[in-house]
């Protein structure tokens, strides 16, 4: 009896992986993400986004290292307590410069990944059309296959399609 069971599971095992081995591609999202058209110029527009920013914050940082110099400078001319009032209010400009610095880091990395999460949600139905018109019933991304025939990759073909269909407007949406 339990030699029929080992026997129908191995049979249904055979079958089933057989039958699936000819519907399964895997594709690279990463690559598509970098290689696209789009993501090109999403990639010049944030770029450019974060040089302005950062040459806000270069300005600013040197302003405050100018006025830590001059402090230095004036520490044994002016009086001990309208020197600490000064390096007071010199700590709380750095830390406001801090905290800008780092509210800047954390919206370049939240505009990123909301223009990748909008590409990725853009690309869910052109995957599946294509699924749909080349009878493809599973798609596996590219870093969960570790083994695999190259023909069954259909990133550069899902790629020409990606440029062709989706379009920088899409994004300020």
């Amino acid at each position: 009896m339990n030699y029929y069971k080992k026997y129908i599971f191995l049979l249904f095992f055979l079958t089933f992986s057989t039958n699936l081995s000819s519907e399964i591609y895997f594709i690279d999202l990463e690559k598509i993400l970098i290689t696209s058209n789009v993501e090109k110029s999403l990639d010049n527009s944030i770029k450019n986004f974060k040089e302005k920013k950062l040459n806000e914050l270069e300005s600013q940082k040197k302003i405050l290292l100018e006025k830590e110099k001059n402090l230095l400078n004036k520490k044994n001319v002016i009086e001990k307590n309208e020197y600490d009032d000064i390096l007071n209010s010199l700590k709380i400009e750095v830390s406001d410069f801090n905290k800008k610095t780092n509210d800047f880091n954390v919206e370049i990395n939240n505009l990123t990944n909301n223009y990748k999460n909008k590409f990725y949600k853009i690309l869910q139905p052109i995957l599946m059309k294509y699924a749909e018109d080349n009878n493809i019933s599973h798609l596996v991304e590219r870093k969960f296959v570790l083994i695999a025939d190259n023909s069954f990759d259909i990133t550069e073909e899902v790629t020409k399609i990606v440029d062709k269909k989706i379009k920088i407007e899409m994004f300020n949406e």
